[in-house]
């Protein structure tokens, strides 16, 4: 691809949630096609930097992996600035991480943009026999919330880059629609002017 000819367009893209539900193996599922089962933990922020091509545009993912623990939230806070899409994770062999995701909902309400993009995600559905919430249960609180849904497993990289695609392809849309939108104001205030010269 010639960078020269498709300037690189930037989304900052937060992953959220309780620990562990999987958000780091769902990066490096992503970003490296590979899972580690002895992944540690991460402590703060992690961030992963990946380019895809949409709509013939390129497009670049800044991924950042935040710590779920409640003492790292004051820390996650700070980075909701500039963020223009959320992958909220819990994981689906733990009820409480499924609990916890309308606090986190309130997080990102309170702390982000108004155009951000949701999407509740239910890791670790390779674990079938360990499943503590179910898929219709996921997709009601996301319909309620307006949020995408989707379940992954970063084990075997079911539906991860379904997710991203998704989210990514939804962020992209919303973007061109807030250009029309700014170019459309623009328009209606030099045509005021005009009209006021007149």
């Amino acid at each position: 691809m010639d960078s020269q000819k498709k300037p690189i367009q930037i989304f900052k893209i937060l992953f959220i949630g309780n620990s562990p539900s999987g958000k780091s193996s769902f990066i490096i599922r992503y970003s490296d096609n590979e899972f580690r089962e002895n992944y540690i933990q991460t402590m703060g922020l992690d961030f992963r930097l990946n380019i895809v091509e949409l709509k013939g545009k390129q497009i670049k993912l800044q991924m950042w992996d935040t710590a779920g623990e409640k003492r790292m939230r004051s820390l996650t806070t700070t980075y909701y600035n500039g963020a223009l899409g959320v992958f909220i994770f819990y994981d689906l062999t733990n009820r409480q991480s499924f609990v916890d995701v309308l606090k986190w909902i309130e997080e990102v309400e309170q702390h982000s943009n108004k155009n951000i993009i949701k999407m509740l995600v239910g890791n670790k559905s390779d674990l079938i026999n360990s499943r503590e919430v179910l898929f219709e249960e996921g997709q009601k609180l996301a319909d309620e919330k307006g949020m995408f849904f989707i379940e992954t497993s970063a084990q075997n990289g079911n539906n991860v880059k379904q997710a991203v695609l998704i989210l990514s392809n939804a962020i992209l849309t919303k973007q061109e629609e807030l250009q029309k939108q700014e170019e459309l104001q623009k328009q209606e205030e030099l045509q005021n002017q005009e009209e006021q010269q007149l």
